[in-house]
């Protein structure tokens, strides 16, 4: 992943991911609004509520057409995992 300068988003490295992420929350918030995706007080929600761990940062991106949250976070055991979620259905 590549940052333009300047910018709040993320750029893919290789077109051919058709990924793109959104570095700030002042640009993913108006698209997490918009989209009506899953709040991200409500994920951290969602994971307390599942003993999944704690949030250390949720990212907000694009595959293809569809929007997902790339998560980590500090799993009960105390390692940190990454995984990703649908930001419509996140679990």
């Amino acid at each position: 992943m590549l940052v333009a300068a300047g910018s709040n988003v993320t750029m893919p490295v290789h077109a051919a991911t058709q990924e793109m992420c959104f570095a700030d929350w002042s640009t993913a918030l108006p698209i997490v609004q918009r989209e009506i995706l899953t709040p991200v007080r409500d994920l951290h929600i969602q994971v307390r509520r599942r003993n999944i761990g704690d949030l250390v940062r949720i990212t907000l991106c694009t595959e293809g057409d569809r929007y997902i949250y790339r998560l980590l976070l500090r799993e009960p055991t105390g390692n940190v995992a990454a995984i990703i979620v649908d930001a419509r259905k996140p679990f």
